[in-house]
């Protein structure tokens, strides 16, 4: 695979936060109020075992999110309890992390399938330089309001979470297939369950 511009992933992550600094402060919203706020569950990382036994989601009846189960998601929000409690700073903070290493991500997904032929194999590192595309790219996916509400709605991690575990598991995946690297199928594999464990829409990525 050709080098990753180390540049690049700085100026995405400033980016991220550039553009979400002014979220820092936003409350809780929605559905935050049940599954966070009002949530005994996820005061005690004891209770994290649980979360992967069962769907454990909110402290009221929401039919919405009767029959979720994202545990890795709850895990997260009870290391942020644990971590600084009720501060929605530090839940944003994860969020725009997230959302930034995701656009990093699509930065490298983007340079590996530039740098292959149809057939799958790599081109010579000479033959084209495409990581001034791949940067334009990535800022976009940055910047882009479709991603505002995911990174804002701290509830909505979980799309940031699935989303960084399903595009990572992609890029393992295709280095697999042209470095014949196992190791990485197998962590691929890994970061699939991790997504599924995120967010159901993750049972895609196989497709």
């Amino acid at each position: 695979m050709k080098k990753i511009k180390r540049y690049h992933i700085i100026l995405i992550v400033i980016t991220a936060f550039i553009v979400y600094a002014n979220t820092l402060n936003n409350d809780f919203a929605y559905d935050d109020d049940s599954t966070i706020v009002k949530n005994d569950m996820i005061r005690n990382v004891a209770n994290i075992p649980m979360f992967f036994s069962r769907p454990v989601y909110s402290a009221g009846n929401s039919d919405v999110l009767k029959n979720v189960y994202r545990p890795l998601l709850m895990t997260t929000f009870a290391v942020n309890y644990k971590l600084g409690g009720l501060n929605v700073i530090n839940y944003h903070v994860v969020s725009i992390l997230l959302h930034a290493a995701n656009a990093v991500l699509v930065y490298v997904l983007f340079v590996i399938l530039s740098g292959m032929e149809p057939s799958g194999m790599n081109l010579p590192t000479e033959k084209k330089n495409i990581h001034i595309a791949a940067l334009f790219t990535s800022l976009i996916f940055v910047i882009h309001p479709v991603n505002t509400e995911a990174v804002n709605y701290v509830w909505q991690r979980s799309e940031l979470m699935a989303a960084f575990f399903y595009i990572l598991a992609a890029v393992l995946f295709i280095r697999h297939l042209t470095e014949k690297r196992t190791f990485g199928y197998l962590i691929s594999v890994i970061c699939f369950v991790l997504a599924l464990a995120s967010k159901e829409m993750a049972i895609t990525l196989p497709l």
